[in-house]
């Protein structure tokens, strides 16, 4: 007999499904809605969430967050080096610079391909990691720069939604 099996409870891994994100995020006490595609957002620490489910059977699950500070185009060789300093760290989570009207949109994602499926336990497991290891950049980030307060975001449009 497969001792780990045994020892995991014998849980079977059930496909990877939008109300399965939802129902994960409702057992967890957290504050989310849902867009007309059905997948979940929220809003943690004033940082966007997004819960996506992707690829051709929506087997592959990211959480992307944005930083709310959109900082100038002249610091994106400091951000660049804090992030790729970051990575050299850090296994989690991926992050990277786009540019939008004349700011830095910083982004963080975590994805993970589960076509053979996924437990309860690691879907919620999942979701913990990514929150709180992009939590965690953005905290660092805000360590790495005073000026961050001078770079928040107050306009109700989204463009990294």
């Amino acid at each position: 007999m497969n001792k780990f099996r045994e020892a995991a409870g014998r849980v079977e891994p059930t496909p990877l499904t939008r109300d399965r994100v939802a129902a994960a995020l409702g057992s967890m006490d957290c504050q989310f809605g849902r867009d007309e595609d059905g997948d979940c957002f929220g809003n943690w620490d004033g940082h966007t969430f997004r819960f996506f489910c992707v690829g051709n059977e929506g087997e592959i699950f990211t959480v992307r967050s944005f930083w709310n500070p959109e900082p100038p185009l002249d610091m994106q060789p400091q951000v660049l080096q804090e992030l790729n300093q970051w990575h050299g760290e850090r296994i989690w989570p991926k992050a990277y610079v786009n540019e939008y009207n004349s700011k830095l949109i910083i982004s963080a994602e975590h994805s993970v391909d589960y076509e053979h499926g996924l437990t309860d336990n690691q879907l919620i497991q999942h979701l913990q990691c990514a929150i709180n290891t992009m939590i965690g950049l953005f905290e660092h980030l805000e360590t790495r720069f005073d000026q961050w307060e001078q770079w928040v975001s107050t306009s109700p449009e989204e463009p990294h939604a």
